[in-house]
């Protein structure tokens, strides 16, 4: 059933064809093949010729996601709950990690640790020459099924990041696919990784029936609500899980092309 209620969503021909007329345009990729290829990424990796951000600039991105967490944390956040645990997911060689820690330090004074995570044992090793004690730096493809790396000082993440690793994975075939969004489902289950279970999750400030809030993922894309959204409603049910789109403002495209905020949190009322 997961996946056929997908399919019409994974396989938007259109939006397929758009990207990667863009990707030649910008000598990114010649055709869709490559651009769901692992070693043509490790080798574009290895040469230093990756694309260091996608779509939104790092700081664009990190002050929208601060913003997301902070409308998903509806009591408030103190210093008491930090340090928030972020997993960015295909980090690449982004600067996303380093600025969602400055947004929320600057912005909301509140302290934050990254845990970046990519298939790419190349771009995992460019990354990580930075010197940042906030930010660690592991080798893991979400979708092969294998446990994430540790969340740091506690049993799940409170922030899941994604600026265009889900539109890379569409075009890796269904298997991965279909292995990416069951890695969210469980991460965003509050199942944290390293052998740590269940749904305590969150940081230490708790809400209502003292359950701290299930953690939140921030997926930015280019792909429209119509499809990008129904991909989401699809995978994740609309009973159970919160799915909202918002267009980012201040952020214009490639040749006009249009960014937005996705978010998909568990329902408070089925998260125990």
């Amino acid at each position: 059933f997961f996946g056929r209620a997908i399919a019409p969503f994974a396989r938007s021909a259109a939006w397929r064809s758009a990207v990667v007329h863009r990707l030649r345009q910008d000598g990114v990729a010649a055709n869709a093949s490559q651009f769901g290829d692992r070693a043509f990424w490790e080798s574009r990796y290895t040469a230093g010729r990756a694309p260091r951000e996608w779509f939104l600039s790092a700081g664009a991105a990190a002050d929208s996601a601060a913003a997301a967490l902070l409308s998903h944390r509806r009591s408030g956040l103190s210093a008491a709950d930090s340090p928030l645990r972020c997993l960015h997911l295909g980090c690449g060689t982004s600067n996303l990690g380093g600025a969602i820690c400055d947004a929320l330090e600057s912005e909301h004074r509140l302290a934050a640790t990254v845990t970046n995570v990519d298939y790419s044992p190349a771009a995992i090793d460019v990354a990580a020459r930075r010197a940042d004690p906030r930010q660690s730096y592991h080798v893991w493809d979400v979708t092969d099924g294998s446990q994430p790396p540790a969340p740091p000082h506690g049993s799940a993440y409170d922030l899941l990041l994604d600026k265009g690793t889900l539109d890379a994975v569409l075009f890796c075939g269904e298997a991965p696919l279909l292995g990416y969004l069951a890695a969210l489902r469980r991460l965003l289950a509050g199942d944290g990784g390293g052998g740590g279970g269940g749904g305590g999750g969150g940081s230490g400030g708790s809400e209502g029936g003292g359950l701290s809030p299930p953690p939140l993922l921030v997926h930015f894309s280019d792909e429209p609500p119509e499809l990008r959204g129904g991909l989401l409603r699809a995978a994740f049910g609309a009973e159970e899980w919160e799915v909202s789109q918002m267009l980012v403002d201040g952020e214009e495209g490639w040749e006009g092309w249009d960014y937005f905020r996705y978010t998909v949190a568990r329902v408070r009322a089925t998260y125990s």
